[in-house]
């Protein structure tokens, strides 16, 4: 039998249905972009970092670059005396002398073959946490495997110029000079690989899309066209500078002629022709030098361009990218004439990082200029 229903029963409320919290969506999404803009910040700076312990080693000890290193096998340097004694050997067997500074240039192999590991995994397990965490913004999947392809290509490449057997065919790759080219622009490439998605993930995409429509056009043909020739001028580095102190003899300490000549009689020297672009230092140390002038000619412009375009941030990053192209010119100077100070050395191979990420930085914003107000 139904029971009856008092007339006075109290009636519970319904519950209410839950609600979302007003913009938790694009708080997620902001977190979303400021995690993966640090992750790629902080691997650039890895990359970074890297290119400076290779301008050390390759200014303290040339030949150790050469040298095979194991990351399990031979985690440390040698630590005994018959641990140096077979350093030593294997240094010997790769061309490489073995005077005092063998030791020091040890550790900094050591210490960038560890970064080159940490590196590796940083970018392994943030991009696996990222994903697993749905923390990867949209659309960022291709920008996150890029930089592990080009890292992946510029190990391997070390890995089979060192220990594997090269083929005839393949030799010119594998020399040093070529290495040396092909190494500096493989790294380049990871920086900008690295450093765009970084700068572009610190904005919101309604920030970005209105950013597109302040594009300064003129300023930013002018610094792509900066970003081109410094990435071909620290290639055409590289091959200067695998070209090695003793196959070149530094007989190109002056400045501005090379060995009295505006361009080196003996720059089309060997045969056949197309051997000179990669192995003949005096055409490609002309080579180098004729990407310094153009790059700083371009730099210069680009912030004449940049200061007319009506935007301050374009202006500030533009005249900021023209001074590090024109001190890195005079650290270049500097590396030619002082060609016995490995102080000078080190500090013009350690610039192109700076150059680098401040001509790429003045790329991104003449691409993307910051909101300004009318106040100023």
């Amino acid at each position: 039998m139904k029971k009856s229903r008092a007339l006075f029963e109290e009636v519970a409320a319904p519950s209410a249905a839950p609600t979302a919290a007003p913009g938790a969506a694009e708080k997620r999404k902001a977190r979303a972009r400021r995690l993966a803009a640090w992750w790629f910040m902080g691997l650039a700076a890895l990359v970074a970092a890297m290119a400076v312990l290779a301008g050390a080693l390759r200014v303290a000890h040339p030949a150790l670059s050469a040298v095979g290193w194991a990351p399990v096998v031979e985690a440390l340097p040698p630590l005994s005396a018959e641990g140096w004694t077979a350093a030593e050997a294997r240094v010997a067997a790769a061309g490489g002398s073995t005077g005092a500074g063998l030791q020091i240039g040890y550790w900094l192999a050591w210490a960038r073959q560890t970064l080159v590991v940490v590196t590796g995994a940083v970018w392994l397990f943030g991009l696996i946490g990222l994903a697993a965490t749905r923390a990867l913004p949209r659309g960022a999947g291709l920008a996150a495997l890029a930089p592990g392809a080009v890292g992946a290509a510029l190990v391997g490449y070390g890995w089979w110029t060192a220990r594997a057997a090269v083929p005839d065919a393949l030799a010119p790759l594998a020399d040093a000079p070529a290495r040396g080219a092909l190494y500096f622009a493989l790294w380049a490439a990871l920086l900008g690989l690295l450093l765009w998605p970084a700068w572009r993930f610190m904005r919101s995409d309604v920030a970005l899309l209105q950013a597109r429509r302040r594009r300064a056009r003129g300023a930013m043909a002018w610094s792509g066209a900066v970003v081109a020739v410094a990435c071909a001028t620290i290639a055409l580095g590289g091959l200067v500078a695998g070209s090695g102190d003793a196959a070149r003899a530094w007989l190109y300490a002056d400045w501005p002629l090379m060995a009295g000549h505006l361009l080196p009689p003996d720059a089309f020297s060997l045969s056949p022709g197309w051997r000179n672009a990669l192995e003949n230092p005096a055409l490609t140390t002309f080579m180098h030098r004729l990407g310094g002038y153009a790059l700083v000619v371009l730099a210069v412009v680009g912030w004449a361009v940049g200061r007319r375009a009506g935007l301050r941030g374009v202006a500030r990053w533009t005249g900021i990218a023209a001074l590090v192209v024109l001190a890195q010119g005079a650290l270049g100077v500097a590396a030619a004439v002082l060609w016995d100070a490995p102080a000078a050395k080190f500090a013009h191979q350690a610039g192109n990082v700076a150059l680098l990420w401040l001509v790429l930085r003045a790329r991104f914003e003449t691409a993307y200029p910051a909101e300004q107000s009318i106040r100023g």
